[in-house]
């Protein structure tokens, strides 16, 4: 876990605040970092308690990305950006119910009867592979491709073959999506609980919506999913992973992405097969826009699962901006970072950060990206949407030097 504590503040850095060579230049209130806040100044309220967490002061910030450190049921964890912690609430939420599953013994004797099927199956598979075959040939095409894929297949997010065989990988991405999460989560409780629910409810024949039935209305009600990615979200549940990517790269090659550049992405698996899919489902959106293979050149350098989260959102971002902001034309990297622009000339930075605060690596770096627009020759302004605050000192900066600022633009940008 402590490898990766700063890795979304490394890649901001890299792209957002990266600074060139040449002798350090003084600055006038520049912050001093890492920045101390209080989780109450930065979360609202009801956010900052539950029933299995607290978040602990002080929330740390490098001048762009917030860390934030847990006290949980299951042990102590730190998250890079809220972004991250957002997704770590919910399966936080996701493990209540889960164990209230637990709880009110759900499942019962239907585990004890049921489990001895499905293991009886595989064996009869391997004992006598002809009869068996017979029995179970319906769909045999699309569940023995599964199969095949869980075994060559070298993403970590694939479930092994007996896991498919068994039809647990079915019902953990069901059970995924009635809880709202990610069913790739790398967050171990999360994975034990959720496999060991997708196993009962396999061996007894339940569905995840009869489960969450049985489960208090208002928890279960608080983990239903809504909003525009809802659809991709689907795709995810109803399709494994091998069938996601092959849905995923003809999207690419629609778009026109080159198969090299679609090899490189497709085969980064710090993009889980949930990632993958919503940042492509994200690009597909923006019909008629250029230079869409710009984004994920640059996308596939992730070297990290929380770097893959931070370009999903960029995808994310982008996407809203072009349905309800303004039509982009295409998406520029300027300075390495990544940019759109608008068929009326606007070039917009878009950064889901949390808190921007006045540093000379951020001066630097809007100042080498203001050469680089001006280079472009564009007839627009130049805006940057963060996805968090800015401090005061920070947007007087970016002010004077030609930037429309926008914040928490989230709600605006994500709908």
């Amino acid at each position: 876990m402590k490898k990766s504590f700063h890795t979304v503040s490394c890649i901001v850095s890299c792209l957002l605040i990266l600074c060139s060579g040449g002798l350090p230049c003084t600055v006038q209130a520049e912050t001093q970092l890492p920045v101390a806040l209080s989780a109450a100044d930065v979360l609202s309220e009801e956010l900052l308690k539950g029933n299995n967490y607290t978040i602990v002061d002080p929330v740390r910030n490098d001048g762009l990305i917030n860390t934030y450190s847990l006290s949980t049921s299951y042990g102590p964890i730190m998250v890079e950006s809220t972004a991250q912690l957002m997704m770590r609430l919910g399966e936080l939420k996701a493990m209540q119910a889960m164990e209230e599953v637990d709880r009110k013994g759900i499942f019962g004797d239907a585990v004890i009867k049921g489990v001895k099927a499905p293991v009886q199956t595989v064996v009869e598979l391997v004992q006598e592979p002809v009869e068996t075959s017979k029995n179970i040939v319906k769909g045999a095409g699309r569940f023995f491709s599964n199969i095949g894929a869980s075994i060559v297949s070298d993403d970590p997010s694939q479930d092994n073959a007996l896991k498919v065989a068994l039809g647990y990988d079915v019902a953990k991405r069901q059970f995924a999506f009635e809880f709202g999460i990610d069913p790739y989560t790398s967050y171990e409780p999360v994975v034990k609980e959720l496999g060991e629910i997708a196993r009962a409810a396999t061996a007894g024949g339940l569905t995840p919506k009869a489960v969450l039935v049985m489960v208090d209305t208002d928890l279960a009600m608080g983990l239903r999913i809504s909003g525009t990615a809802k659809g991709l979200k689907e795709l995810v549940r109803d399709k494994s992973p091998a069938e996601l990517s092959k849905i995923n790269q003809q999207k690419l090659q629609k778009m026109g992405v080159a198969a090299n550049q679609i090899d490189a992405f497709m085969s980064n698996y710090n993009f889980n097969p949930q990632e993958k899919t919503l940042l492509v489902g994200e690009l597909d959106t923006m019909k008629g826009v250029n230079d869409r293979e710009i984004f994920l050149t640059v996308a596939s350098s992730a070297t990290e699962r929380t770097v893959a989260v931070y370009y999903r959102i960029v995808a994310q971002m982008m996407a809203g901006y072009h349905a309800n902001i303004a039509p982009v034309e295409r998406i520029v990297a300027i300075d390495g970072t990544l940019h759109i622009l608008t068929t009326g000339g606007t070039v917009a930075l878009i950064a889901p950060v949390d808190y921007v605060f006045r540093t000379a690596k951020l001066e630097k770096k809007i100042d080498k990206l203001n050469e680089g627009i001006a280079a472009l020759e564009v007839k627009g302004g130049k805006e940057v949407w963060i996805s968090g605050k800015i401090d005061g000192e920070a947007l007087s900066m970016l002010t004077e030097r030609g930037w429309i600022v926008k914040e928490n633009c989230s709600e605006v940008l994500i709908k």
